[in-house]
């Protein structure tokens, strides 16, 4: 995909990077070869145990799990799913298996936690805001009341740093 290519084009200098698009639940890597995995909107697609498994397994020690994923704990957001699902937008597995906040806790056996940030939690203003403020005002405004206003498990989106144990 042109995501991989501009990927390569933009990093290779740096790092040495091999991306795989492959199925996380049964990766074809060996034991320990990898030394990141890096994540985005995968896991309403996989069974979580199977995933944090295959992904413990494959990473070596010490080695980095970034994750940056939805999160189903806010009911605006949980209903806005299930209304595109009655529309045939999103598979009911989707629905299912969207993450939970809590759901990360279960990385805490195979991974050190460096990071379990949420964002978003109240972006489902942002568009009478934008039509009220601008986009500049509205982002600055949202962005502060996510840092003001603690609901951690209400975020709409996670970013989630772990290391292997």
């Amino acid at each position: 995909p042109k995501s991989l290519e501009t990927l390569l084009e933009n990093n290779s200098k740096y790092i040495q990077i091999t991306p795989l698009v492959c199925n996380y639940e049964n990766l074809s890597l060996p034991d320990s070869s990898i030394d990141l995995i890096v994540g985005s909107g995968i896991l309403s697609y996989a069974d979580l145990s199977k995933t944090i498994t295959e992904f413990s397994r494959v990473l070596k020690s010490g080695g980095f799990l970034i994750l940056i994923d939805s999160l189903n704990n806010n009911l605006i957001y949980r209903w806005n799913r299930y209304f595109r699902y009655i529309l045939r937008l999103r598979s009911k597995s989707t629905i299912i298996r969207i993450p939970k906040f809590e759901d990360f806790d279960k990385f805490k056996f195979q991974f050190i936690e460096l990071q379990k940030r949420t964002f978003g939690t109240f972006s489902f203003l942002y568009p009478p805001l934008k039509f009220l403020t601008g986009r500049s005002l509205s982002n600055y405004i949202l962005e502060n009341m996510d840092k003001s206003i603690k609901l951690r498990e209400y975020g709409f989106k996670i970013v989630y740093v772990g290391e292997k144990r």
